[in-house]
């Protein structure tokens, strides 16, 4: 006689399993029979969910996210509807935006208008997915922060003068507004380096990277801080919040009618306000503290503070960066108001990361070259001599050597 319930051996791990927990057994291998817990951030097979969501780790980021968006609401409404000055005309410009963005996002999908750029559409992921290391302690990393301030690296800007940062203005006055908002005269400080603290690219998002483009730099922002439309230079950034911290974003694709329209008013000092009705594809969002932002390259954004805390980001390089890094370099050009001249480094990483490769992209990048080499030549960037390395003696575009191109 044959037994009644005989055994086989699971086809993935060899395992001898009964035929009547053949199929319950299989099933855990594949992901069928997972779900997204979006709250917890893992994977939970469909069997165990009804177990799940009653766990203490769900229940415990459930209710940490229900407080969270209890609050946005709250600092969001209380910030779109202010009739106290010097906020009023930005909070209402927000407000018209807004609306004609048809509401707020939560930029869980992709948009044609990015899409349609060969660029991915900005998005919202799990902060967890982006700390490399985080801070112990809110208070530890003030300490930190003032440790390794450096007045000519850090930069502390004052509401109504977004372009001249305050001469040697304390940073022990932009910590005090973390718990004394001033709306009149709200500070923030930028580009300060920690050693307590990192933000990294998550797992998610396959990008070959330029090897040195990746550093995290932290901004202290109080409540009602705000920074007016620009654009990081071609680069990908990645943004995390600490410290209680909540934004608003305002995000534009960089389409040929928005870079027309940012270039006729890159002098202005309200930005935002020049420009509204102008720009297509517009985007708007609320981050909080258990939340990470991808911004693409070239993206034209905006940000105001709803909560104080920190912000802290990471920006690097891809080989896509290139073409939107030409069209900032070119938008720079000769725009005394940044102080650069067209800063040209994003450019050129993503140009060498280009040149390692074949086909179109590579073709691009000579393309792009051509017409810009005497110029970088006489910069002398500092990622110039990498990139003249990687070059033959001649173009491959107009078949002119390199130093011919320095003559024109």
């Amino acid at each position: 006689m044959q037994p009644s319930n005989p055994i086989k051996s699971c086809e993935i791990c060899g395992k001898p399993i009964s035929s009547s927990n053949y199929s319950r057994h299989f099933n855990k291998h594949g992901d069928s029979d997972q779900k997204e817990c979006a709250q917890c951030n893992t994977s939970v097979r469909s069997a165990n969910w009804a177990r799940h969501i009653k766990s203490r780790k769900h229940l415990e980021q459930a209710a940490l996210q229900s407080q969270l968006q209890l609050q946005s609401h709250i600092f969001f409404s209380d910030f779109i509807n202010t009739t106290e000055e010097p906020l009023t005309q930005v909070a209402s410009a927000y407000k018209r935006e807004i609306a004609r963005a048809g509401g707020l996002s939560t930029l869980d999908s992709d948009d044609t208008s990015w899409t349609q750029l060969g660029l991915p559409a900005p998005r919202l992921m799990p902060a967890v997915e982006c700390w490399g290391r985080m801070p112990s302690s809110v208070d530890k990393y003030k300490v930190d922060m003032l440790h390794h301030f450096d007045k000519y690296t850090t930069k502390i800007y004052c509401r109504g003068r977004p372009w001249t940062p305050l001469e040697n203005a304390p940073i022990h006055r932009v910590l005090s507004q973390l718990d004394q908002p001033d709306m009149a005269a709200a500070l923030c400080a930028i580009n300060i380096h920690t050693q307590c603290a990192e933000v990294k690219v998550p797992e998610r998002m396959s990008f070959e990277i330029y090897e040195d483009s990746l550093t995290t730099e932290t901004n202290i922002t109080p409540q009602f801080a705000g920074v007016d439309l620009h654009i990081d230079h071609g680069l990908n950034v990645i943004t995390v919040l600490y410290g209680g911290c909540m934004k608003l974003w305002a995000l534009y694709p960089p389409t040929k009618q928005n870079y027309e329209r940012f270039k006729e008013v890159y002098s202005s000092h309200t930005m935002f306000l020049d420009l509204q009705n102008h720009l297509e594809g517009g985007k708007f969002c609320i981050q909080t503290e258990d939340q990470a932002i991808y911004l693409p390259p070239g993206c034209i954004h905006s940000t105001c503070t709803l909560s104080g805390g920190f912000t802290l980001g990471t920006t690097f390089t891809t080989s896509a960066c290139l073409g939107i890094a030409a069209s900032v370099t070119d938008l720079e050009k000769g725009m005394t108001r940044t102080g650069m001249g067209g800063d040209c480094s994003v450019f050129l990483r993503a140009m060498i990361m280009s040149l390692r490769e074949r086909g179109e992209r590579r073709t691009e990048a000579m393309t792009l070259l051509c017409g810009r080499y005497a110029e970088i030549s006489r910069l002398r960037p500092k990622s110039f001599t990498v990139l003249r390395s990687k070059l033959g003696k001649t173009c491959s575009i107009c078949h002119r050597s390199w130093a011919r191109h320095t003559n024109r």
